[in-house]
């Protein structure tokens, strides 16, 4: 994708209602859009499909297990479906391939032409870093949420000593922060303590080096920020990236403060590689409550105190 256009994402949307609906007799309501960070929930189960053509990317359709187990059972005639088993989750690859074919024919009529990939299934607690590395990609997540990281408890392999802030302040080699996760191919920076500083550390000339060290030994790099449009430390990063990825769910920020935070994308000359919709809510009546940007708004306007000398 180019770049973060309703003519883009609507085909998508139109497809995953109509297929459901007519398929599994199951009313999908699409809410406001947010920013949400890369992790999806442990009883997640995603389908991933691969986009080609004149357009480029990947989507992913996230359901509940216990949604899943609802639209297998649908999609398998009623039969009762109390596991995933092999016969269930080829029956929710079925679901993904006649909602992207759909969405194919969409595009088709505003003379886009896109190739779908066949879709992958998958189980838990799924990263995009993961995606990557489940394609045999050497895949390194870097947690540049210095304010308030979400990851330090996942994804490590025994105590993490060091982290960004540690590196970034001097206190530690780029190797030394670097870890091993407990998936395959799948290395990750921590965040580290909270810094006094975390936007003059990730614009400092020690980011800058760790990207360029980073480009030459992973094929995969991702930079995982805080939600842009509260702090400015995402359009700090974004300098040092090739292109950013919106992750925005269905319920929790506007769409007035999803536009803001794309303007300010490009502001920062940022490229927009795409968007990533997550948690979509397939009942009729459900509504999220709070919005993320009020959220991250209200935590961040706080004072954080000094640099903490713990080690994270």
């Amino acid at each position: 994708m180019t770049g973060i256009n309703v003519d883009y994402i609507n085909p998508f949307l139109m497809a995953a209602t109509g297929i459901i609906k007519d398929i599994c007799q199951i009313e999908m309501k699409i809410g406001k859009p947010y920013v949400k960070e890369t992790a999806f929930a442990d009883d997640s189960v995603i389908i991933m499909i691969g986009i080609t053509g004149e357009m480029r990317g990947q989507v992913m359709i996230v359901l509940s297990y216990t949604k899943a187990l609802e639209i297998a059972s649908k999609m398998m005639m009623g039969m009762p479906v109390e596991k995933l088993d092999e016969m269930s989750i080829s029956a929710i690859s079925e679901l993904g391939n006649m909602i992207m074919g759909n969405a194919a024919t969409i595009f088709s009529t505003k003379g886009i032409l896109i190739d779908i990939t066949p879709p992958t299934v998958c189980r838990g607690n799924l990263t995009i870093a993961q995606s990557f590395a489940q394609n045999g990609m050497k895949t390194l997540l870097i947690d540049a949420d210095l304010r308030k990281s979400v990851m330090k408890s996942r994804g490590k392999k025994g105590k993490v000593k060091y982290g960004l802030t540690h590196y970034l302040s001097g206190k530690t080699t780029f190797e030394n922060a670097l870890c091993a996760s407990d998936v395959d191919n799948v290395y990750m920076i921590f965040a580290g303590p909270v810094p006094p500083n975390p936007s003059e550390l990730l614009g400092n000339d020690r980011f800058k080096n760790m990207i360029e060290a980073s480009r030459k030994m992973f094929d995969i790099v991702i930079v995982d920020t805080p939600p842009i449009g509260s702090v400015i430390d995402a359009a700090v990063v974004s300098k040092f990236c090739d292109g950013g990825i919106l992750v925005i769910g269905c319920g929790d920020i506007s769409y007035r403060y999803a536009k803001k935070s794309k303007e300010q994308l490009e502001l920062a000359g940022c490229i927009k590689l795409g968007c990533v919709l997550n948690k979509v809510n397939f009942s009729s009546n459900s509504y999220y409550g709070k919005y993320y940007g009020k959220y991250y708004g209200k935590y961040y306007g706080k004072y954080y105190g000094n640099y903490s000398n713990e080690d994270n």
